[in-house]
């Protein structure tokens, strides 16, 4: 799944983007500029981002292009594949030689929540990708109609339970992060819940707004400005850490309910067969990407938090994901659309 930014959002990630992403597009390293790790590609790095401009896995994959060229001395371009929810791009990495000259932008909205949802799934994520690094995450928000009388997680359970399957919360899809993350908090919290899928961030706003729907669980970077304006009132974040964005806003864990940590993070892939010493040296470029400025200004200012992680224990990581969600799936009884 790809989180399209609020418009607000998007007109600044668009700012940030716009000069890095042109030097980006330069293919020929600086003169001078030693070859990280003893890698020295023949051709320009493609950074396969498998959803349109504009979003943020788009961003992920600018400022990596932009880190493997200016820091490393690396020529990379982004080359933006969407289509079919993101399997065309992923499924052009998957062919691509492992020569670390192709790398794909994935992560837990298409590399763990589709396959765990959906039955006889095009890829098989451990074989059919190499995972180099975690990168960044975001956290989803619950997030409530400021009018309404809930002030506390405490509060909106004890609304739910006393009326099973009378509040809707809105998603953008069924097996999208807001989708299963809601899912996660009704077993968690023993209560009924009414998915009304299909919703954009903006759309479920406009609904939450009128009533139609009592609670979202949106993506950070799309609802942050309309939380610190008031638009919308934040009960807690699904993260196991307080935001650096929303310091003020407490855990599912602090509000009474540990078993509740979702985080929507974002990661560079290789294709099938990269060989980890090269798998290495291009996490550990990815890192110093996201790490070092301006990399991490432009992540941190749309609301991610940097939280790499590499190799083997991203691999462990991933998997252990994979298994985590395809429980939920089946203890929720969710199924495919259509």
């Amino acid at each position: 799944m790809m989180t399209r930014l609020p418009r607000r959002a998007a007109l600044l990630a668009a700012g940030l983007l716009a000069a890095p992403a042109a030097r980006a597009q330069a293919l020929a390293p600086t003169q001078g500029q030693a070859q990280a790790g003893g890698f020295a590609p023949t051709h320009p790095i493609r950074v396969i981002v498998p959803y349109p401009p504009g979003g943020v896995t788009d961003l992920v994959g600018r400022v990596v292009a932009d880190g493997c060229r200016d820091r490393e001395g690396w020529p990379a371009v982004v080359e933006n594949k969407p289509g079919a929810s993101g399997q065309i791009g992923m499924a052009e990495a998957k062919r691509a030689r492992p020569d670390g000259e192709t790398l794909l932008i994935g992560g837990f909205g298409s590399h763990v929540l589709p396959p765990a949802v959906t039955p006889n799934y095009p890829f098989d994520i451990p074989r059919d990708f190499t995972p180099v690094a975690r990168l960044a995450e975001f956290v989803n928000v619950l997030v409530v109609n400021p009018a309404s009388p809930w002030h506390s997680v405490s509060e909106l359970v004890a609304a739910a339970k006393a009326r099973p399957g009378e509040l809707n919360f809105g998603s953008s899809g069924t097996g999208a992060s807001n989708h299963m993350t809601a899912e996660l908090f009704a077993l968690e919290t023993g209560t009924r819940l009414t998915h009304i899928p299909g919703q954009g961030a903006n759309t479920s706003i406009v609904s939450l707004r009128a009533g139609d729907i009592q609670l979202i669980f949106e993506n950070m970077p799309a609802v942050l400005g309309q939380i610190r304006d008031g638009a919308l009132r934040a009960l807690a974040v699904t993260s196991a850490y307080r935001s650096r964005a929303l310091p003020e806003v407490p855990t599912l864990a602090e509000s009474g309910w540990p078993g509740i940590d979702v985080s929507s993070w974002i990661a560079l892939y290789g294709p099938p067969g990269l060989p980890a010493p090269l798998r290495d040296t291009l996490a550990a470029a990815a890192v110093r990407a996201v790490e070092t400025e301006p990399g991490r200004e432009r992540l941190e200012r749309v609301g991610f938090e940097i939280r790499p992680l590499r190799g083997d224990a991203f691999t462990a990581f991933q998997n252990a994901q994979l298994a985590r969600w395809r429980d939920v799936v089946a203890r929720a009884g969710v199924r495919p659309a259509g």
